[in-house]
Formats: C-alpha cells, sequence, structure tokens
C-alpha cells in the first residue's frame, strides 16, 4: 500500500489530499503506475475540492479481463466511486481515472448551469 499527501496544489486553495495506492497481495507496486495515479489525482484536485482519494487495482487470474481498478474519490457532497476492468493494470487504471475525471467534471458544469437557471434576487428578496 502507497500513501500519500500532497500538500496544496499550485495556489488552488483546496490544501492537503490523501491519496492512497492500495494493490492486492497478488501484485506488486509498479512504480510507473504509482506515478500516473499522482499525477492525475494532483490534476483533478486542482479542479476539485478532494479530502481522500482512494485507488485500489487487484487481479483475478482466472477472469476476463483480469485487472480490475476502482477509484473512491472523497469529495464534498456525493462521493464519487468509478469501477473499471481491462486485460493490463495500466489501461484498467487509466480507465477508472478517467472516468472519475468525467463524473467531476458532469459535477461541475451542472452546478454552473444551475447558477446560470437561478433567477437573481431583487432587494426585496423577491425574485420579480
Amino acid at each position: 500500500m502507497s500513501n500519500y499527501i500532497i500538500d496544496e496544489i499550485h495556489g488552488t486553495g483546496y490544501g492537503r489530499v490523501a491519496m492512497k495506492l492500495l494493490f492486492h497481495s497478488n501484485l506488486r507496486p509498479v512504480l510507473a503506475i504509482e506515478r500516473l495515479v499522482e499525477r492525475r489525482l494532483s490534476a483533478l484536485a486542482a479542479r476539485q475540492r478532494l479530502e481522500e482519494a482512494v485507488v485500489r487495482l487487484g487481479e483475478i487470474p482466472e477472469a476476463s479481463p483480469r485487472f480490475r481498478a476502482r477509484v473512491i474519490l472523497r469529495v464534498p457532497g456525493p462521493d464519487i466511486y468509478v469501477d473499471a476492468a481491462d486485460h493490463t493494470a495500466r489501461v484498467a487504471v487509466e480507465k477508472a481515472l478517467a472516468a472519475a475525471e468525467a463524473k467531476v467534471a458532469d459535477r461541475v458544469s451542472r452546478r454552473v448551469a444551475q447558477r446560470r437557471r437561478r433567477p437573481l434576487l431583487a432587494v426585496g428578496g423577491r425574485a420579480w
């Protein structure tokens, strides 16, 4: 298991992000995958406040596809859970991270759209 604490990311004001990369007992840690996860989650933390990020990677030898990745993002509001599977560990992790980034982008665009639809309140508190 690898644990990372990333300090404030380039002045975003979001503070520290705790990241965990968990490998199941039948997998050895791969430095390239650890760096990929760290880089992608750091970029994601610049757009969305992340309280914690957990990436789990496992291998089921008799399954097809045999590698499974799960990303759990602890964010304000409902947490984000994403699962992905592929024939290689790196691609499974990339798919899971891409799906998590898409969910974060969807939430951000939904918030922006809600702000645009919300009517402005007058000084008296009425919307007309």
